[in-house]
């Protein structure tokens, strides 16, 4: 007897709100290990450690010491570089945001370089050079090996853009000091990444059907000014999850 086919629910959900999406090709960057394992093809030549523990001595309470934890601690020539993944809660959880403060006064103090990297960012080669060329270890070979062995991918067009996709970690949960660092980190990251971010934006936004709250605050001006940008098509080709062309 011929086995039953399978039918996977290709659906994401968000307060009741449910619409298709199309199956992303390969991986992408989720959290802190996803993130050390591209730091390692990038950062082949050096010694590349997680969870490294800083220790310091608070200003306030009754604890003579106490510590952060690095994510990624990089030891690149005579520099200590350490890098940490941001999810949802480092935008919107006041407690979380201003220990990250204090974190990076701390680390600045004992002479790291503290380099974040949030999670609506994936690793196209904009944001990779941005990220790698400034130590002058990026590479295409290096970049056409991380899209084989971490993203499982032989194009770069495949990858999951940068963006919202599936998550219901909108920037409509943040707080103002969330809103703050991103809009601080926009000034800095390639123009792409704003077009694509934007456009992920839009799409998701047509998703809930009238429901625009759910993806975008209505009162932040700042915000609603960024995502007011007229996307180009240039910087689109990769892949966004609700692309009327993916469906």
């Amino acid at each position: 007897m011929k086995e039953e086919e399978i039918i996977l629910d290709k659906t994401k959900s968000l307060s009741g709100i449910t619409f298709p999406t199309k199956e992303k090709i390969g991986n992408d960057i989720n959290n802190d290990k996803d993130l050390n394992k591209v730091l390692k093809i990038f950062f082949d030549k050096y010694n590349v450690t997680t969870q490294e523990k800083i220790f310091y001595q608070p200003k306030y309470g009754r604890k003579k010491r106490s510590n952060f934890i690095i994510d990624t601690l990089i030891e690149f020539n005579d520099k200590k570089i350490a890098f940490e993944y941001d999810g949802p809660v480092h935008y919107n959880n006041m407690a979380k945001i201003e220990r990250d403060v204090r974190k990076s006064i701390e680390l600045e103090k004992q002479g790291y370089t503290l380099v974040r990297f949030p999670y609506y960012l994936q690793f196209t080669k904009d944001v990779a050079k941005h990220f790698f060329e400034p130590y002058d270890v990026y590479s295409d070979e290096k970049y056409q090996r991380m899209l084989r062995e971490f993203y499982n991918i032989e194009n770069e067009s495949d990858m999951l853009a940068p963006g919202w996709h599936g998550t219901s970690e909108t920037p409509s949960n943040w707080v103002d000091k969330g809103f703050e660092i991103f809009l601080n980190n926009m000034a800095i990251y390639p123009i792409s990444v704003r077009h694509q971010l934007v456009h992920s934006l839009n799409l998701y936004k047509t998703a809930t059907n009238g429901k625009e709250w759910l993806v975008v605050p209505i009162h932040n001006e700042d915000f609603n000014k960024f995502s007011s940008l007229e996307v180009e098509e240039q910087y689109l080709n990769y892949f966004f999850s609700r692309n009327k062309n993916d469906e």
